[in-house]
């Protein structure tokens, strides 16, 4: 079964990057080379973050 993907954008930097489902927000700036606060503590997940 394949694992379905989100595109998370961070508008502010002009960054786009593909994360599995259920990554979360921290996970997704990480890969996108994005620095956030992460006052959740990395629990926001990129499906609940609009």
């Amino acid at each position: 079964m394949e694992v379905a993907k989100i595109v998370a954008v961070f508008e502010s930097e002009g960054k786009k990057v593909v994360v599995k489902s259920g990554a979360t927000m921290l996970e997704a700036a990480k890969n996108a080379g994005v620095g956030i606060r992460s006052e959740c503590g990395g629990k926001g997940f990129v499906e609940n973050v609009r």
